[in-house]
Formats: C-alpha cells, structure tokens, sequence
C-alpha cells in the first residue's frame, strides 16, 4: 500500500489537478490512497511508501510538520527523503546552489529592517520582490517598486513571524513570459511548463487571488542545462552535507526558472517537498510519475 500524503481537502481545495490524475494513473496498478498527512489515526507503518504529494500547510505548522517527517521516516519510507525535505524547507538553499556555481535570482536574506534599509540601497533593479524564506503559494510575498514603503511594511510582517526575510530583484522577463518550471522524476527529465505571472506591482496577486495560468512548453537548452546544474550541485551536498546525509535518490524534482535582465536562466526555487507536477499538461506524465513510484517498491 501507497500513501500519498496531502492536506485536508475540505478546507484546502487545491490539489484538483494533480490529484485526480495521479488516482486514475494508479487504478488496476497499484493501491494508493491519499492520506491527511497530521491525521493523528493514521499508522504509517502500514505503508510501504509514503509520497509528500501536497502537504502544502506546512509551512504554516513547521514544527509540526518536520516533527511528523521525523515520525514517518522512522516508521516507513518517505520519499522524497525526511533530510531533503529538512534542507529544502528554508529558501536560503539557493546561496548554497550559487555558491557552487548554479545560476540563481539574486537574492539578500535579512533577520533585521536594518539589513532590508541596507539592501535596499544595494539593489541594482527598478523593482522588488520581498517573501520569507519560508513560505508556499506565494503567502506574504509582494512585488513592489523599490521607492515604495510597502515594501519595507510587509519586511516588518515578515519579521515579525519569526521569519526571515528574502529580497529579490524582479526581472521584467517576468511581465512578458513568466517562469518556466522543469520537471524531473528519478532525475530523468519529464516535462516542462510555463506559469503566467502571479504577481501585481503593490503588493498583490494578479487578478486579487492565487491563480495559476498554465501551459505546456518545450523548455531551450539553456533552460534544461540550469535545471541539471541545480540538481547536480544538490547530488554534489548529498555527500558533504549532514541534513542530506542518507537521503534517498530524489523521486521527483521541479527547478522553476526566470530570464534575468542579462538573458541568462536563473534558478528561482529547487521545489523537492510537495511541488505542483502540472500533470495535465503531459499525458504521459502520470504515467511516468506512478512508474517512478513503483519501481521504488
């Protein structure tokens, strides 16, 4: 038996893509269920496996959640791996990524509004993104003119959670063609999208709400060359790393990625916890998906 571990549904419907995909993927194959993964019920050691699907609260509940991976992992096998997930949590793995040479946005992170006052000034762009470090579905992230005290405000909001905060440059590449997410399962490439962007200048989503307009895309060299290099410099950390230390393969992977001012690809988020997988833009892509699962069995 399968779990594929999610949120409550009734309270978070957002996994209506993927999910419904993925059951019909696993009918006649495999026995699969999704699980609420802080259900307190639930014996994971039943499972064989457990797959993070969309466990997209936990950055609202990290304690818990980390605390729950832990648990899991000791019980069963949590894939992608507890330690992954663990690195993965806070975005500041994309200096890590730079440091060894990866493309990346280039980002500042900041614990105090000093810091943000400081970088701020730095900051060679027109415009600016601020989230924190930890965060999903873009909660508490703004896009903002850098001459706009917004910016600082949602900083202070971001401090004020006990989190830190991440200044970005935004790329206008953004305005005209979005970003671009690959997608790898058991580190083979599988396929490609390009998300329309969420953004307004001022602080909120386009359109007053998250929404995400998607489409298939054949991604460029370039594109496939940034995605393999950011995930080659997190095979490199697997083996010099102590959180990644006896970390399983990675069963699946999305590098998203932006065109920076000067052209280049740059890695914008490595998603290895609970990503979207856009499912319904590949046909074959839930067949590869479930195959990968089941070739770990």
């Amino acid at each position: 038996m399968i779990a594929l571990a999610t949120t409550d549904l009734a309270k978070q419907a957002i996994d209506d893509l993927d999910r419904p995909i993925i059951e019909r993927a696993f009918a006649g194959r495999a026995a699969a269920e999704l699980v609420l993964w802080d259900d307190p019920s639930i014996d994971w050691a039943k499972y064989e496996l457990v797959v993070l699907r969309s466990t997209w609260d936990y950055s609202l509940r990290l304690t818990e959640f980390t605390s729950w991976l832990r648990d899991v992992e000791a019980n069963t096998r949590l894939l992608n791996s507890a330690g992954t997930v663990a690195w993965n949590l806070n975005k500041n793995y994309l200096g890590v990524l730079a440091a060894g040479g990866v493309p990346v946005v280039q980002t500042a992170y900041l614990d105090s509004l000093t810091g943000f006052d400081d970088e701020l000034v730095k900051l060679d762009s027109r415009q600016l993104v601020v989230k924190p470090s930890v965060s999903a579905g873009s909660n508490l992230t703004g896009r903002f003119e850098r001459t706009d005290p917004a910016a600082r405000e949602l900083a202070e909001l971001i401090l004020a959670g006990g989190k830190q905060v991440m200044l970005q440059p935004y790329y206008e590449s953004v305005t005209r063609q979005g970003e671009v997410a690959v997608l790898h399962f058991d580190g083979v490439f599988s396929h490609a999208i390009r998300k329309g962007p969420l953004l307004e200048l001022g602080g909120g989503l386009l359109g007053g709400a998250y929404t995400e307009v998607i489409d298939a895309v054949e991604p460029t060299e370039a594109m496939l060359a940034t995605a393999e290099a950011a995930l080659a410099r997190y095979q490199e950390l697997t083996v010099v790393d102590p959180v990644l230390a006896g970390t399983e393969p990675l069963l699946y992977s999305r590098v998203d990625l932006i065109e920076g001012d000067d052209g280049e690809q740059r890695c914008l988020e490595l998603e290895l916890i609970e990503p979207s997988l856009f499912l319904e833009t590949d046909d074959a892509a839930a067949s590869r998906y479930v195959d990968v699962i089941l070739n770990r069995l």
